[in-house]
């Protein structure tokens, strides 16, 4: 049923009975109820220039927009559709929603994107008055996760966080009645006001918006055999419990005894490394036309997770005397000790120069260094060569380095500035075992429709055990609030729970850092840069130490090492034809040297069979994790006919089946694709891969752009009537331009010439057996 504001009242609340809840697991009970419904709330949002000019930061003047909400709508259960038009019939309603609430009730609302409507929301007229910074829930500056409005009343939680997916995929996924309408026929170009009269059409649209969304909730909590009390604030919270209960089979603080002190805790955040994605600069910015094959690494964190061994015990530090012997931290890690480490390398250069894939990246080392023998040489943010660096890693990443630039190097090449040491062994059989349930369930149902909600489930908490161990636990608290005496809205900051005090992140003043610099006091601009690097380190400290776990930050630190170990190995069998990877996949071509996954895939399902790590699918098929499976090449309808790629996240391929696909960060895949074939054919441009270069502007599948307003522009007259307009966030449609980075670009400049020297040579296509100084085996040895 569908209803205006102006016809809804109290009693619809009143109604909806409450919810009963039991005990909490803090042994006490809640002092609130959920009303038995979930609700949902949306607005739709059109830019409008206020005729006044603004600067933006390339100096060119444009106009100065704001954001108009034209129409709200507000779910209640699967049966009830509110509509609005305004923020005066929002707050009405709000209103009456507050009063029909008793004291010890709340009502839950789910809003997909909540950080979006978010910056309406707490403008001081609509909901800003009742709010307080403890009654919001940021993961980050403007990244709501859930807030409490109306004396904790009325909580509005983000479906997007809890989801990590778009509405449309949400909705499409979760199978529901009412999927998310086509944005393209709703045209949100075109300019709508609050009286701006809504079509049949465009009302459906938003309505599907919000019963969708209720639909996808109920489905989950059906699922999930979730109540109000008990589904999760975000993807990973499913796990999160199943992790949990796998923990009460450990032996006492099994996990809080291995907890690293916050030092070793500010190593492992310098060594934490995601996965490798690297473009090889020989095939970089060149349209290759020929047969390209691909191969994808089947479940690579669950894989290393089962099958890898992870750091058991509490890091130790070695003795005084041994603290920065490199000798004896190899003869630690050679006797199957795990390690971390800061270490310091001299002479770095490739073993072998027509290596596609350094491993070193400049983000992750510190003071590089060149020289006349060894000039700095970057490729795409990777070091191909450099006189010095110092960088934090673990053992599986030192033995990556040590083989990649092996040739160069021997025990007097490295420094040990500090290093620490914990025993391997294996992950806790009952967390492994959680693994293998979401994996037997994921492959079990794929392809069963009667089963598909189940599986997207599965799928994702499969992925969720890595994210579990990934989060960061010293990640510092954001907090808002309106009241801030230099105005700002957010703060990162720490609130001792026992006192409620709060101490906040400084920042240098730049009018004290302009004084030091007229008066020349250097030794006072030291000092007052070190006062704040020491209060905000105390403050890291005091996040860390309040921080609780539900698996070791290790575990995510090793479990992404484990993985560009595995899939370093992968490259490797490419050799010469490794043209490109990302995470778990791997480029390749075919009709250079040749690439065989035979003895990688028998060594992975070897290990994987060891330790039940593989499925058996409707089919009667059998799944084994890290094998490499062909996605391109096995036949001529999945060969990639031509590829091109231009760096990381940067790559379009054509085949026969799909035809042309695109993944660049920051441009959609469907639409970008369609707009390159649109260019194309304007432009009588037969292979669209040569149209992507440098330059390339995407116009209309270049995502958006925001722009946050938050001071309240006020009243404003629109067509001759006065509205009210909040605090708001204008999102206007932006443009992505294809480029190569100054030095990438330069680099690529550079070794045309010797790539082309090195095929008439015919040494491209020698991959000797000395390409690597200390090959990688393809068997844990630990």
């Amino acid at each position: 049923m569908r209803i205006n504001e102006k016809d809804f009242t109290g009693d619809i609340i009143k109604k909806i009975p409450v919810l009963p809840r039991g005990v909490s697991n803090k042994g006490k009970k809640e002092s609130f109820l959920y009303k038995n419904v979930i609700c949902a709330f949306d607005i739709e949002t059109t830019r409008y220039k206020t005729g006044e000019k603004k600067y933006i930061s390339d100096g060119e003047i444009k106009d100065k927009e704001v954001a108009i909400m034209y129409i709200w709508q507000f779910q209640i259960g699967k049966n009830l559709t509110i509509f609005g038009r305004t923020w005066e019939e929002f707050k009405d309603l709000i209103t009456q929603i507050d009063i029909a609430l008793k004291d010890n009730e709340r009502l839950l609302v789910y809003v997909h994107n909540l950080s979006y409507e978010w910056n309406w929301l707490h403008d001081e007229y609509i909901l800003g008055s009742s709010l307080d910074e403890d009654s919001v829930f940021l993961l980050e500056s403007r990244k709501v996760l859930k807030f409490l409005s109306n004396s904790d009343k009325i909580e509005f939680r983000c479906s997007y966080i809890h989801s990590n997916m778009s509405l449309d995929e949400f909705t499409n996924k979760m199978q529901v009645e009412h999927k998310k309408l086509s944005g393209i026929e709703y045209d949100y170009d075109k300019q709508r006001f609050p009286w701006t009269e809504m079509t049949e059409k465009e009302l459906q649209y938003c309505e599907n918006d919000v019963i969708g969304l209720v639909e996808c909730i109920y489905k989950e909590m059906e699922v999930d055999k979730d109540t109000l009390y008990t589904i999760p604030l975000t993807s990973t919270g499913y796990v999160r419990r199943e992790i949990k209960a796998a923990k009460k089979q450990l032996p006492f603080n099994y996990f809080e005894n291995m907890q690293p002190d916050f030092h070793t805790y500010t190593m492992l955040r310098e060594a934490f490394r995601g996965g490798n994605c690297h473009a090889s600069r020989w095939y970089s910015n060149h349209s290759l036309h020929g047969r390209i094959g691909s191969a994808d690494r089947s479940s690579s964190y669950p894989d290393v997770q089962l099958n890898c061994k992870f750091p058991v015990t509490k890091y130790m530090s070695p003795s005084a005397k041994e603290a920065r012997n490199t000798a004896h931290m190899f003869e630690l890690i050679e006797n199957g000790r795990h390690v971390l480490a800061r270490v310091a390398f001299h002479g770095v250069k490739l073993h072998y120069n027509l290596w596609g894939s350094p491993y070193l990246t400049k983000d992750k080392c510190r003071n590089i260094k060149g020289s006349k023998e060894y000039p700095i040489i970057y490729d795409n943010g990777r070091i191909v060569q450099c006189a010095y660096c110092e960088t934090t890693v673990i053992d599986i990443d030192l033995k990556i380095i040590l083989s990649s630039y092996g040739g160069e190097y021997d025990i007097d090449r490295i420094d040990v500035i500090e290093y620490q040491f914990a025993r391997y062994g294996e992950m806790p059989e009952p967390i492994k075992e959680v693994i293998r349930k979401f994996y037997r369930l994921k492959t079990e149902l794929k392809g069963d429709e009667l089963q598909a909600v189940l599986y997207v489930k599965s799928k994702n908490k499969l992925n969720a055990v890595y994210g579990n161990s990934a989060q960061d636990p010293g990640k510092i608290n954001t907090i808002y609030s309106s009241l801030f005496d230099d105005g700002d809205l957010y703060k990162e900051g720490y609130k001792n729970r026992k006192t409620g005090e709060r101490d906040y992140i400084l920042k240098p003043d730049r009018d004290k850092l302009k004084e030091f610099e007229d008066n020349k006091d250097n030794d006072g601009l030291d000092k007052y840069i070190a006062e704040i690097r020491e209060h905000n380190e105390h403050i890291k400290e005091e996040c860390y130490e309040d921080g609780g776990i539900t698996l070791p930050y290790q575990y995510g630190v090793v479990t992404t090492a484990w993985a560009r170990y595995y899939l370093e190995l992968a490259i490797r069998e490419c050799g010469t034809s490794f043209i490109y990877c990302d995470t778990d996949s791997v480029y390749y071509d075919l009709d250079g040297e040749p690439v065989d996954f035979t003895e990688y895939n028998k060594a992975r399902i070897e290990a994987s069979t060891k330790n039940n790590a593989y499925a058996v699918d409707a089919n009667g098929k059998t799944h084994y994790m890290g094998v490499m499976e062909i996605e391109h090449g096995d036949s001529e309808d999945t060969i990639i006919t031509d590829f091109k790629t231009l760096g990381a996240k940067k790559y379009a391929w054509i085949d026969n089946k799909h035809g042309l696909n695109i993944t660049i960060a920051g441009v959609s895949k469907k639409y970008g694709k369609e707009e390159l074939l649109e260019y194309c054919k304007e432009h009588n441009i037969k292979n669209p891969l040569d149209a992507l270069t440098p330059g390339f502007i995407f116009r209309k599948s270049g995502g958006n752009e925001v722009e946050y307003i938050d001071k309240s522009p006020g009243l404003m007259n629109i067509d001759g009537r006065e509205i009210y307009v909040p605090s708001c966030a204008v999102i206007r449609p932006s443009t992505y331009q294809v480029t190569l980075q100054g030095d990438y670009s330069l680099l690529l400049d550079r070794i045309a010439d010797e790539l082309e020297q090195y095929r008439k040579d015919g040494v491209i296509d020698i991959f000797s057996s000395l390409l690597f100084a200390y090959p990688l085996d393809n068997r844990q040895k630990m």
